[in-house]
């Protein structure tokens, strides 16, 4: 059976993350996640897009940096999306106080990110954004 190249964007919800099939490729969500955590002043990072016509991302910023200026973080978010096709990029974030904890219930106990909670409590924040 001959396999054909995907030319739609398709979404698979795994319940874990949104994975993304175009093109024959095949990519997550946690890559641009992963991408903002690597910068200097990002201690945690959510990538939300299920759905939406583009992605966008909630922040939550190290204590050093903390008053970090706006156009700072999109300069810095700009290099990353410079790599990625249009499909993939941040186009928007906002960024958050809080420090996600086992204790608030925002970590499970290996650190990773609980998506789900994260996303309904700040819902109204991502909405807010398209």
């Amino acid at each position: 059976m001959k396999i054909f190249s995907l030319l739609l964007l398709i979404y698979l919800n795994t319940g874990f993350s949104q994975n993304l099939v175009f093109f024959g490729k095949q990519d997550t969500i946690t890559f641009q996640e992963n991408d903002l955590i690597k910068l200097s002043f990002v201690e945690h990072a959510l990538v939300y897009g299920d759905n939406k016509p583009y992605l966008v991302a909630l922040l939550v910023l190290t204590d050093e940096q903390k008053n970090l200026k706006k156009e700072e973080i999109d300069k810095e978010i700009n290099k990353i999306n410079n790599y990625l096709s249009n499909i993939e990029r941040i186009k928007k974030y906002f960024v958050i106080n809080e420090k996600f904890s086992i204790e608030n219930g925002m970590l499970t106990p290996t650190l990773k990110l609980k998506r789900y909670k994260i996303i309904k409590k700040y819902q109204n924040q991502f909405e807010k954004l398209y």
